[in-house]
């Protein structure tokens, strides 16, 4: 009796609301009823029916009960067998007791020893109810454990051999794990799951009693718009004094504290000038002007930033400068061209900002100027739009010098610079050597320009009577005039381009004189 004293104690005793009076044992923390449940209703005062048909009870899915083998007289022995769906109301037991869970089960044989010597200590004593051999049974600790059988589909069974009980842990739907004993084991045997169908006995435990402890918390919140808490209001502003009360697991009071931060959503304006495109932060690349793209953000506050673009597009342009230069040509890029191209590129900026792409197209004009002789006759090889002759020796313009041929009057060394397409083109020194006056006036015939493009001009220095025969590069005779003059002029538009020779027959001498037809 010492023992059972230092491992249990008994209880007041609880009546169920069909004034069914239990003692009740409490084993370490636990207090259980010291016998089976023999309730028929629900402790809310619902009726639970007792269905005595075997096959209605197989075929029931709702809380149901019976006693062993439909006989009453086994209710105040082992109390009644409920099935699975009586249990799952968590109304079977009297308030403030339940089903035990799995845990609970566990608990109280961990508390006497573990499974291999528990059901001993749990089992009444004897065989006036457990079949022979009641192997280990002590009762130890006023459990008074019963074998109550159980009810299956199909059946009563094991009255007297086997005790079956009810936990209200599910591991499956639709059913539950269970604890057994035996007759003939001291030991518990190990926990099954049973299909609701079955009916099996019920022990109740107490519901563990936790002192009330009031409880406080902060309720943190941030939000970008009104926000509307438990108490039923509407907050537009942070707040942190708001306070409401509600109850915690423990049944006490709960005093919660809004802190709430109320965050202002945003919006902007990118302004953007870029050239030609512009790729946003949505991704999206533009090439016109716009002001209807908006992207989302989220702001410092965590609430959303609207951002909107306003983009100017600004164009890039480009350009060909196209120059035609004497000689040489120094551009832009610095530097300096002698042949014509249209490759060179350089990079401006524009009015707009953006970059202004020009390409040359430069044309190098270049021409050599060069003199013949001819007697004391000096022409320019070269035909030009104007003439200047220069003596070398003293490097000053002859006055009058101006024409494509010129004709010294004293030995020297002479040079033209002559106007050929926009440039001016200086010829290299030619000698002329003059023996007497005689020399100068001879009558050597002057023949310019040479090429030439329309007309020919022969010019001598007295009247005299002269044929004048022009023929092609093989011999054929093309033009030939009779003149008695001291100059003519030969239209030669009509003949084709290529060399020429000019024959001057004078009375006892005869001249020949090539010449280049330049014409197109």
């Amino acid at each position: 009796m010492a023992f059972f004293m230092a491992m249990a104690s008994l209880g007041q005793g609880i009546t169920d609301i069909d004034n069914n009076f239990y003692d009740t044992i409490r084993i370490g923390t636990q207090t259980w009823f010291a016998r089976n449940l023999q309730a028929i209703r629900l402790n809310d005062g619902t009726p639970i029916p007792n269905v005595t048909a075997q096959a209605n009870w197989a075929a029931q899915t709702s809380p149901a009960f019976c006693w062993y083998n439909n006989e009453t007289a086994n209710r105040d022995i082992y109390g009644a067998l409920y099935n699975g769906f009586a249990v799952k109301t968590g109304k079977l037991c009297p308030t403030g007791w339940h089903v035990p869970t799995e845990d609970d089960w566990s608990d109280l044989v961990l508390f006497l020893g573990g499974p291999t010597v528990a059901a001993g200590k749990l089992k009444a004593t004897g065989t006036a109810n457990w079949q022979s051999p009641n192997v280990g049974a002590t009762n130890q600790v006023g459990f008074s454990a019963l074998p109550g059988g159980y009810r299956p589909s199909d059946n009563f069974f094991a009255v007297g051999v086997f005790g079956f009980w009810w936990s209200s842990t599910e591991y499956e739907t639709g059913r539950a794990w269970t604890q057994t004993m035996r007759h003939d084991e001291p030991g518990m045997m190990a926990p099954a799951g049973l299909d609701f169908g079955n009916g099996l006995s019920v022990r109740c435990i107490k519901d563990l009693s936790i002192p009330c402890v009031p409880s406080e918390g902060t309720h943190v919140v941030s939000s970008c718009s009104p926000y509307v808490w438990i108490d039923g209001n509407t907050y537009t502003t942070s707040n942190n004094t708001a306070t409401f009360k509600l109850t915690n697991k423990a049944g006490c009071d709960s005093l919660v504290r809004l802190s709430l931060t109320i965050g202002e959503s945003t919006s902007a304006t990118q302004v953007v000038s870029a050239c030609d495109s512009y790729t946003w932060i949505d991704g999206n690349t533009y090439t016109t002007s716009t002001t209807s793209p908006v992207f989302k953000l989220v702001n410092k506050a965590g609430c959303d930033s609207l951002v909107r673009l306003n983009l100017a597009i600004r164009v890039s342009t480009s350009a060909t400068q196209v120059v035609s230069a004497c000689d040489s040509y120094t551009w832009i890029d610095g530097n300096t061209y002698t042949a014509s191209t249209n490759t060179s590129t350089f990079k401006l900026v524009n009015k707009a900002g953006c970059d202004s792409l020009i390409r040359l197209n430069l044309t190098i004009k270049s021409a050599l100027a060069t003199v013949t002789s001819s007697g004391t006759f000096l022409v320019s090889e070269l035909v030009g739009s104007s003439y200047q002759w220069f003596d070398c020796a003293t490097n000053n313009s002859i006055g009058g010098a101006t024409s494509q041929s010129f004709q010294p009057t004293m030995s020297g060394t002479y040079r033209v610079e002559v106007m050929h397409d926009g440039c001016k083109r200086v010829s290299s020194c030619a000698a002329v050597v003059i023996t007497d006056l005689a020399d100068a006036e001879s009558d050597k015939p002057r023949v310019y320009p040479n090429p030439v493009r329309d007309f020919l001009y022969v010019e001598f220095d007295r009247a005299q009577s002269r044929t004048l025969t022009i023929y092609d590069a093989v011999g054929a005779e093309l033009v030939s005039l009779e003149v008695a003059g001291k100059s003519q002029a030969i239209d030669v538009r009509h003949l084709p381009r290529g060399l020429f020779v000019l024959k001057i027959q004078t009375q006892g001498k005869t001249d020949f004189v090539r010449f280049i037809n330049s014409r197109n």
